[in-house]
């Protein structure tokens, strides 16, 4: 049968050496920030964000801005692939992606959550693609935002 007040007493140090080891963690995280904040890379824009509160390189939520993302006025949805359409097929497509500081959309950042048929994937990244957004703003800045695009391919009955 084990001791248990050894038991306990290696418990008990092992519990007290994480939380030792976790307050450190902690109490060194804002040096951490500002060694990195420090950086000499940095452009004077990007420093004068920082020093605003946020970071220029930071992708935003749309919870977390005060204007979020929309399409310019007149910006055109996709269009219907006309094979699916005469066919009779309906589906939808939700792409995420990530609008930029001057409202254009990374390409890079373009993924799909989820799709009916690569055909519609396929318009709905052509309309994204074409469409110019007014960018979002936090604290009267342009920032970076993701984006979850959702679009509907229905036939009129």
């Amino acid at each position: 049968m084990p001791n248990r007040r050894l038991y306990s007493d290696r418990t008990l140090r092992a519990t007290c050496s994480f939380v030792l080891a976790a307050g450190l963690h902690i109490a060194a995280l804002p040096y951490v920030a500002r060694a990195q904040d420090a950086t000499p890379s940095l452009s004077q824009a990007a420093a004068q964000m920082r020093a605003l509160g946020y970071d220029p390189d930071s992708v935003y939520f749309v919870f977390q801005v005060q204007q979020p993302v929309k399409p310019v006025p007149g910006a055109h949805g996709p269009v219907y692939p006309p094979l699916l359409k005469s066919a009779g097929t309906e589906g939808d497509v939700i792409l995420a992606f990530v609008v930029d500081t001057a409202g254009r959309v990374e390409p890079k950042s373009v993924r799909v959550l989820l799709s009916h048929h690569g055909l519609f994937t396929e318009a709905a990244r052509a309309a994204v693609d074409s469409t110019t957004f007014v960018p979002a703003r936090l604290r009267g800045q342009a920032v970076r935002q993701l984006v979850q695009q959702p679009f509907q391919f229905r036939i009129p009955k």
